[in-house]
């Protein structure tokens, strides 16, 4: 028969175990999201937009922010603040090529838009949606902060709002539009602003993907039916 301190350790160990788990479920970079990151990089493009230049008496692009590819025809989602009212923007694709792209819908409301690449020749890589996104789960964002390519980072969605979230993953200026993933590399959101909610901390303010969904599933059957 156990003795009563050979029962306390056990459980002692039990508990341990436990909680050890549920620190690595909670802690995403111990669910190889670094792996599934590395995968969806080329579903995420850089946005620059078109600015006339009278000096240069042309067109010069200026880093604006980030978009998401959602289709092999080369529809990219992003925000609607980071064209500006352009109607045409180049896109830089994760091999390097530089193409226009031109907007096909906007929902101001929601801060969204929807891009199609001009002259595409070839099929482009894209992501699905996710299902709903649930507190504490873990996610990676993957944007161009600054127009440094394809940073990412890590954490958890830590807010859920109506058509908006927030998560506690690191992200700068110029991540707008780019795409906020979940663990099997689906969709969830895309990053519109950061909240500074201390000094040394801050949250990202994300579009729920499933507003982003719909916008893109009545933008499709619009431009269907028109053809």
């Amino acid at each position: 028969m156990k003795t009563f301190l050979q029962i306390l350790v056990s459980c002692t160990i039990l508990v341990n175990l436990s909680t050890e788990g549920l620190l690595a479920n909670r802690n995403p970079k111990n669910l190889l999201l670094p792996a599934v990151a590395e995968k969806t990089k080329p579903a995420v493009v850089r946005i620059e937009r078109l600015i006339f230049d009278e000096y240069e008496q042309g067109r010069l692009p200026k880093f604006s922010g980030s978009g998401v590819l959602v289709s092999p025809q080369g529809h990219i989602l992003t925000c609607a603040h980071v064209l500006r009212h352009d109607h045409v923007v180049r896109v830089i694709l994760w091999d390097g090529t530089q193409a226009k792209a031109r907007v096909v819908s906007v929902d101001a409301t929601n801060d969204l838009a929807l891009l199609q690449l001009i002259h595409s020749k070839k099929e482009t890589p894209f992501v699905g949606f996710a299902s709903p996104a649930r507190l504490d789960e873990p996610v990676y964002v993957i944007g161009h902060p600054l127009g440094l390519p394809w940073e990412i980072t890590f954490g958890v969605i830590t807010h859920l709002s109506g058509t908006l979230l927030q998560s506690d993953a690191q992200v700068h200026p110029g991540s707008s539009g780019g795409g906020v993933f979940s663990a099997e590399g689906k969709l969830t959101a895309l990053t519109q602003a950061v909240l500074e909610s201390a000094p040394s901390t801050s949250e990202a303010i994300l579009i729920d993907g499933q507003v982003c969904q719909r916008f893109w599933q009545n933008s499709r059957s619009h431009f269907v039916s028109s053809n």
